[in-house]
């Protein structure tokens, strides 16, 4: 149960920061269609974009890259490894899931009909 709060509580600061830095401010200065995340799913699989659109495709992005920043923090403050090696796997751990989480978004949404 421990570890779940320790993830929670990783997820949530990470969260809350990128939707401050990424959203808000983006959508402030209406820059929030501009990601190279979102530039990349929105080619790849030649999705429509509409405003509210861009808004919801920015907020899973969010929630998205939120899972994959926590998930290398949280391994390597959970495990007791060295530090270069912990390195290493948050690199490799990061490259997967990006590429992994884009791909599966782009599928999705192309599956739905954007």
């Amino acid at each position: 149960m421990k570890l779940v709060t320790l993830y929670a509580l990783i997820f949530l600061i990470v969260f809350l920061v990128l939707y401050v830095f990424q959203y808000l401010l983006k959508r402030r200065k209406d820059e929030l269609g501009l990601a190279k995340s979102f530039v990349f799913i929105t080619r790849k699989y030649n999705l429509s974009m509409n405003k509210k659109r861009v808004r919801t495709l920015s907020m899973i992005i969010i929630l998205t890259n939120t899972f994959i920043i926590s998930v290398p923090m949280f391994i390597v403050l959970v495990g007791n490894i060295n530090y270069f090696f912990a390195m290493f796997i948050s690199l490799v751990i990061c490259i997967i899931l990006i590429i992994v989480m884009y791909n599966l978004i782009g599928y999705i949404l192309k599956k739905k009909g954007w």
